[in-house]
Formats: C-alpha cells, structure tokens, sequence
C-alpha cells in the first residue's frame, strides 16, 4: 500500500464521517424539522431533506477545500512551538498539549465559519478536557501561534489574536465582564 492510498483512503473515511455528523447536526438544529421527510434518494446518503443534503455537500466541499491552509497555517504553528529543549519538530507534535490544542481548534474554527452548528463547540471541548485549554471555535487567531504549559488558558469566542504570539499558563483572553 502506498502513502498517497493510504492518504486518499484515509480522507474518504474522513469524509463519510464528517458527512454523517454533518447530517445528524444540521437535521438537530434545523427550524424546520417537522418538516422533514427522507425519500432516500439523497446523494448523501441519510439526509432528512433536500435543503440538509445540499448544505452537508457545501460544507464538505469548502472543509476539504480548506485542508492545505490549515495544513500550512498548522505548520507556522510547529515552528513558532519549537522548543530547543524539545528534540525535534516531531516530539512538539506528538507530545505537546498546546499544539493539539491549537489543532483541534483550526480545524474547528473552520466548521464555525461554514456555519456548522454543534460540532465546532464540541470538539473544542474534547480538546479543553484533554488539555486544560479552551479555545472558543469563534476565536480568530493568526499565525504562528505558541500555548506552552497551558494549563488554564481560556481563549472566548470573541477574542482576535495576531500573528507571532506566544501564550503560557493561566491566560484569560475574551472574557466579558457585565459590570
């Protein structure tokens, strides 16, 4: 089996999932969802309606088609992560929290901007309870971005943050007060 199968095989698994949590989202938190009927002749396969069925078609276009940015956006990540006391660029992206956090976070922060409900919420969550640290899907956050020892850190929906920034524990970025 070749890389380039095994990465083709791998994002159609990708993509079957991501269309059916799409499909099960959208049905969810539709306005009309007494008024949906499945005639079972949708392309997607599983969709309540026609509207659900085209809207999961356009999201998985547009998410696919956003792959190589959060692919090279990711990789500014890597770099402004590096740590000298870390023994590589591959120990970063498989040991630290903070880059799975920001991972988890472009990849949700995309589904946010489509305008899928639920899912980018829900995997910002898995991520704040596996590190410590919650990034609001909404948030927008430039490139090479750096959590270290992020314990703690909260980054709210509402927060921008620029290229070139470096964050460490207990930082609270976003938060409103109603004072």
């Amino acid at each position: 089996t070749s890389p380039s199968y095994f990465i083709g095989q791998t994002l159609i698994d990708i993509e079957s999932v991501l269309r059916q949590q799409l499909i099960l989202a959208l049905t969810y938190t539709s306005d009309d969802r007494d008024d949906l009927v499945g005639s079972g002749n949708h392309l997607c396969g599983g969709c309540t309606s026609d509207s659900i069925c085209e809207q999961t078609a356009d999201i998985c276009t547009k998410f696919f088609d956003a792959l190589p940015e959060i692919q090279r956006t990711l990789l500014t990540d890597v770099q402004a992560l590096y740590d000298p006391a870390a023994g590589s660029k591959e120990e970063v992206i498989f040991t630290y929290p903070g880059l799975y956090a920001i991972y988890v976070y472009r990849i949700a922060h995309v589904l946010y901007d489509l305008g899928v409900p639920i899912i980018p919420r829900v995997m910002t969550e898995i991520a704040h309870s596996s590190t410590g640290i919650d990034i609001g899907a909404g948030a927008h956050i430039g490139e090479y971005f750096f959590i270290d020892h992020g314990t703690g850190v909260v980054i709210g929906e509402t927060t921008t943050i620029g290229d070139h920034v470096k964050l460490y524990q207990g930082v609270t970025l976003g938060a409103l007060s109603t004072r």
